[in-house]
């Protein structure tokens, strides 16, 4: 019976037979009036064949609506399918975008994460090289402070005996003689470019020896014995002297 399949087709069958159902039935009521006699009671009574078609009417008609109801059932059914295989597809695309978003976001943190980090790794290393310069300014005003120290503590202490100078017609000479008298000439120009009147705050003249040494006597002759006394006395030479001043940048 596959031209049931249709539901409205169905329908419309049963209804037919329903109908057919109500007019047999009516027609079996005007017949089956009450009977007066024997006989009529006898006449009036269906005919076994008359209830058979009845009967088998009624279970087309039983059939008809068990088909329909399945079919509708059958048809509820697929439709809850599709119900669910829709909101299934529709919370997967919610749960696609949502993943998406979640990867956006993350990706967002991470590169301004690493930005920070970039920023105060550069910074970290402006206030280390800011230190370090500091300290090496520090250091070295440190270490010239020690130096002139150093250096004003030596000739303070320098021994005082006179160096062999002689004096011919106002010009000394030094008896400084081969390579000690050509260190001592270098020193000499480094020190105050060879004059005698050349002054650096407290040094004076050729040597740039401390005024206290010189003892206020800033004679040539002066100058020359108090520097061979110190150089010797520190050095032992002024070729040795002019060593340090080479390595140091004062004697």
């Amino acid at each position: 019976m596959t031209f049931f399949h249709n539901k409205g087709l169905a329908t419309k069958i049963l209804f037919g037979f329903t109908i057919a159902g109500a007019m047999i039935m009516s027609n079996l009521s005007s017949v089956i009036a009450a009977p007066t006699t024997q006989a009529e009671t006898h006449a009036y009574y269906p005919t076994t064949e008359t209830v058979a078609k009845v009967t088998a009417v009624n279970k087309m008609v039983q059939e008809q609506e068990t088909l329909a109801t399945a079919q509708e059932r059958h048809a509820q059914q697929t439709a809850n399918t599709a119900e669910q295989l829709a909101n299934q597809k529709q919370q997967e695309e919610i749960a696609k975008k949502k993943a998406e978003q979640a990867k956006k976001v993350a990706a967002a943190k991470k590169a301004a994460a690493e930005k920070l980090a970039a920023e105060k790794a550069e910074q970290a290393k402006v206030e280390a090289q800011k230190i370090a310069k500091q300290k090496a300014e520090q250091q070295a005003k440190e270490n010239a402070a020690k130096a002139a120290a150093q250096k004003a503590t030596v000739k303070a202490t320098a021994a005082t005996e006179p160096a062999k100078t002689t004096t011919t017609n106002n010009t000394t000479v030094s008896t400084a003689t081969g390579s000690d008298a050509s260190a001592k000439a270098t020193i000499a120009s480094r020190e105050s470019g060879g004059s005698y009147t050349a002054r650096n705050g407290q040094y004076v003249g050729k040597y740039q020896l401390s005024a206290s040494y010189l003892n206020g006597d800033y004679s040539p002759a002066n100058q020359e014995r108090v520097a061979n006394n110190y150089v010797n006395s520190r050095y032992g030479s002024w070729s040795n002297a002019l060593a340090h001043w080479d390595a140091n940048g004062w004697y």
